[in-house]
């Protein structure tokens, strides 16, 4: 596949002020986080947006696009362009593709596991702490269905990886905190990849699930300190099963590139 740069790429010649449409979004955006335009709201024609900014519609149309690629604005039909709703799945999604454009966890990417690890401390030790301080019973019904399903999924390798994944974010969850559940969201597509290749064997899957019954029981028994060291334990050993395959494959790399050793002379 071509690069672009090796591509022919025509672009448009700009003839007015490249600011002008983001000076105009930038206002329009600030009407918006102020509420005076609403989610579910209409936007006035683009010629009154125009008359009272002082602007030519075009700039207010590519204002106007500029906003619709960001998710603030959308169109509706027969409705005009409306105010959009930003959910909690177009924040993660955001940062989902942010990491995954550059790098995802490369092993020596921007995005390194190790670089993830350290969010994830900081993270979900904190918020197994909480949800064992918050859970309410249904939380804990919630949690031991998550528990459960993932205790089903072991002959699985990529339904285990999914169902240890939403045993975390139901963990979330009960914080009551759409927050952590956003944050974790965020970089959940890495996470669901570094399990794929940690627990390909059936008894390593076996063996994490320990670490989730412990997890578990502490924020059953509401012992905040408890849930944060077991939480703490499991990332723990995954960071260290995550650095020891990607050793083996540092390893098996320089083994590949190594030129092969000279044949030596037959002796007569």
């Amino acid at each position: 596949m071509l690069e672009p740069n090796e591509r022919k790429v025509q672009f448009t010649r700009v003839e007015r002020d490249p600011g002008l449409a983001d000076r105009v979004a930038s206002q329009l955006l600030e009407m918006i986080v102020s509420q005076q335009f609403r989610p579910g709201d209409r936007l006035p024609p683009e010629r009154e947006i125009g008359q009272e900014l002082g602007v030519s519609r075009t700039v207010v149309r590519e204002a106007i696009r500029v906003l619709s690629g960001k998710g603030v604005l959308g169109v509706k039909s027969g409705s005009g362009v409306v105010v959009t709703q930003i959910g909690q799945e177009n924040v993660a999604e955001t940062m989902r593709l942010f990491i995954q454009t550059r790098g995802g966890h490369d092993v020596d990417g921007p995005f390194s596991y190790e670089k993830v690890h350290e969010v994830r401390e900081m993270l979900e030790v904190r918020v197994a702490g909480v949800a064992a301080e918050r859970a309410t019973p249904e939380d804990l019904d919630a949690l031991r269905t998550a528990f459960q399903e993932l205790a089903d999924a072991a002959d699985s390798v990529a339904l285990s990886s999914v169902k240890d994944v939403e045993f975390h974010r139901t963990i979330a969850k009960i914080t009551h905190n759409d927050m952590y559940l956003i944050m974790l969201d965020s970089i959940r597509h890495v996470l669901l990849e570094v399990r794929r290749e940690t627990l390909v064997k059936k008894e390593r899957r076996r063996f994490v699930l320990e670490f989730h019954k412990r997890i578990l029981d502490a924020i059953e028994r509401g012992d905040s300190d408890g849930a944060r060291r077991a939480m703490s334990d499991h990332l723990d050993d995954s960071a260290d099963m995550w650095r020891s395959i990607g050793a083996a494959r540092r390893a098996a790399s320089g083994r590949s590139r190594r030129p092969a050793p000279p044949i030596e002379a037959t002796r007569p």
